[in-house]
């Protein structure tokens, strides 16, 4: 079986389940491997802070909270076990504003989150995955 890198380029994160799952904190490490990649230079942050603006005029600050919400919205939704305290806790996501991709990333690669089962975290880790290679695909067309 061929590598994820080797299977989907440098850039690509395998997210989907296959015959032998890569372990939960390999995947959280992969995408923070792509979040890192684009956040200061993609994004337009040169320090990785949310005050810097992007070419389209959109802090990313506000990139980082508008996906929180959305998984927050939809795990809360959906009910999935221990996903909305990890959103809140481990990434800082608060409604009126904040919390961070990178955080949450680093703390599902360190394994720390014990509160929300492995397939809701998988579950997490697929739409997570969805949101930043829309934002890559974006970007590539833009640079």
């Amino acid at each position: 079986m061929k590598s994820t890198a080797a299977k989907h380029g440098a850039n690509r994160v395998k997210t989907r389940r296959t015959a032998s799952p890569v372990p939960v904190a390999v995947e959280a490490m992969q995408l923070l491997g792509l979040w890192t990649r684009l956040s200061p230079v993609r994004l337009g942050s040169a320090m990785n802070c949310s005050c810097c603006i992007t070419a389209s005029g959109v802090k990313v600050g506000d990139i980082e909270h508008d996906i929180l919400g959305y998984l927050h919205h939809k795990h809360l939704g959906a009910g999935t076990p221990g996903i909305v305290p990890l959103l809140e806790g481990e990434a800082g996501f608060k409604s009126g504003g904040g919390g961070s991709v990178g955080a949450l990333l680093r703390a599902l690669a360190r394994g720390e989150p014990k509160h929300a089962d492995e397939a809701g975290t998988r579950a997490l880790l697929v739409d997570l995955a969805r949101s930043i290679e829309s934002i890559e695909e974006q970007q590539r067309g833009i640079a």
